[in-house]
């Protein structure tokens, strides 16, 4: 029996043509069509994905829907790019990096401060203005806060 890997770990079986008509077919019966996005309307996992079972393993709806246009299950991320967490419209849908997924996130923090133009205080976050580690690029901290903050320090 020939398999392929899912980024889950575990062994798909790729010859038991019943078994995939099967599973298609119960997964086709859990969406609802619009004109944009495609809902899945069945269970949902606590983060709000759609959950579906294949193999006897849960598995977000939206990467099989993933799979059944790419015919692959990618070891990255799938990101909603019409932020509909029950979306499984494969055109909305698209492999990304998790750091790139989180970039992209409109409620996490890092998604949030990677958006950020300008500190706290007003200044703009340019490379001019910036400091960052080394270990972690995506980090940032104002040249110009950080410089009135010491000198505050001094005085004291």
């Amino acid at each position: 029996m020939k398999t392929k890997r899912s980024s889950l770990g575990r062994f798909l079986p790729l010859t038991d043509k019943q078994r995939w008509k099967s599973a298609i077919k119960r997964f086709w019966v859990k969406v609802k069509k619009t004109d944009n996005c495609w809902e899945w309307i069945s269970g949902l996992n606590h983060y709000g994905y759609g959950q579906f079972t294949f193999n006897n393993y849960p598995i977000g709806a939206h990467r099989f829907s993933f799979y059944l246009k790419h015919n692959y299950f990618p070891d990255i991320d799938i990101d909603h790019l019409c932020r509909n967490r029950k979306c499984v419209n494969p055109e909305h849908l698209e492999a990304v990096s998790h750091k790139e997924n989180m970039r992209r996130g409109l409620t996490n923090v890092g998604g949030v401060n990677f958006r950020k133009t300008q500190c706290k205080n007003g200044h703009k976050f340019t490379e001019d203005n910036l400091y960052r580690r080394k270990e972690n690029l995506s980090w940032r901290i104002c040249k110009k806060c950080t410089r009135l903050r010491q000198k505050k320090l001094r005085v004291k």
